[in-house]
């Protein structure tokens, strides 16, 4: 975990107190992402940082909306791991 006091602007809209993790995967060494989570949302936005110009943002959302479960199919594990020193934190207003 980076920040839990970051903002992340996206379609959906602006969000603050925004709790930021860099991830990675060690099956793909190279693939290095920072994710923006809004409480009571989730995921918000996902920018890739690792030679790319990736960019994952969400669109729209009900407040109060019951989730969706995935099917067993389309379930997968996480291989990601998230860790930075405090000193290396930044902020994505975008």
């Amino acid at each position: 975990m980076l920040s839990v006091d970051d903002q992340a602007e996206v379609p959906a809209g602006h969000f603050r107190r925004v709790v930021t993790t860099r991830d990675w995967n060690p099956l793909r060494p190279r693939t290095l992402e920072f994710k923006f989570y809004a409480r009571g949302v989730g995921l918000v936005l996902a920018l890739d940082i690792s030679g790319g110009s990736g960019r994952e943002e969400l669109i729209r959302y009900e407040r109060g909306g019951r989730p969706r479960s995935a099917s067993s199919s389309s379930k997968r594990a996480s291989g990601s791991s998230s860790s930075l020193p405090s000193s290396s934190r930044s902020r994505a207003s975008r």
